[in-house]
């Protein structure tokens, strides 16, 4: 932990920590996109699109000099990727883009509990291999939020996407589970039971993803 706390404060340390991440994050995208234009011929044309971009953004990584740049490079590339995710969601779930605090629509709604379910289980995780999950890297402090966590969140959001995807294609949770209110779009109590389980059932791939994240920062923090 004192190491983590020392090389916090390394700018040169945390950007290169940090696109390591994104590039991790974006590495996964391309191949879980990959996979699902070789089975969806639909969506082949928006699929290899964003695969296309991605690519290219991933290629921009290196060069980023400051946080900044590295921010705007994975911000480009969020859209990309979120546009080829829509050509797969089934239209019925009106998703469109990325939306959250509050979720607009069912599958932002999915999206945003199985990030923080991971999240959650992100912190316990440091917690248990001694680092502090405060503090980040290319999350920085800010108040009550674990910035560590959110770090290692980013390489494994494609798990998550994967998951949510599974859940609204083979129909264990349907727009009919779902409300809309001034609060956003809310999962309710019947669709929430469907989601625990299923998230549990799936918690074996989920948790070797954490386990290989924290790892992979342990062995790098030394």
């Amino acid at each position: 932990r004192v190491e983590q706390l020392r090389k916090s404060l390394d700018e040169d340390y945390c950007l290169a920590l940090a696109k390591e991440l994104v590039d991790r994050k974006l590495e996964r995208q391309v191949e879980w996109f990959d996979q699902l234009r070789n089975v969806d011929m639909q969506a082949r044309y928006e699929l290899t699109h964003a695969v296309q971009l991605l690519q290219e953004h991933r290629s921009r990584i290196p060069q980023a000099a400051r946080e900044a740049s590295l921010r705007g490079i994975e911000g480009s590339a969020a859209a990309r990727y979120f546009d080829g995710l829509k050509a797969v969601v089934p239209e019925s779930l009106h998703f469109k883009s990325r939306n959250r605090r509050p979720p607009r629509d069912p599958f932002n709604a999915i999206l945003s509990l199985a990030y923080t379910l991971l999240h959650g289980e992100l912190a316990i995780s440091l917690y248990g291999a001694g680092f502090d999950p405060y503090v980040g890297f290319y999350h920085r402090l800010d108040f009550g939020r674990e910035s560590l966590a959110s770090d290692l969140l980013e390489p494994l959001r494609p798990l998550a996407d994967r998951f949510a995807l599974e859940l609204v294609r083979k129909r264990v949770l349907t727009k009919d589970d779902f409300s809309t209110t001034d609060a956003g779009c809310l999962l309710a109590k019947a669709g929430r039971a469907r989601f625990y389980a299923a998230y549990e059932g799936n918690s074996e791939s989920l948790r070797a993803g954490i386990n290989r994240e924290v790892d992979c920062l342990s062995a790098r923090i030394g």
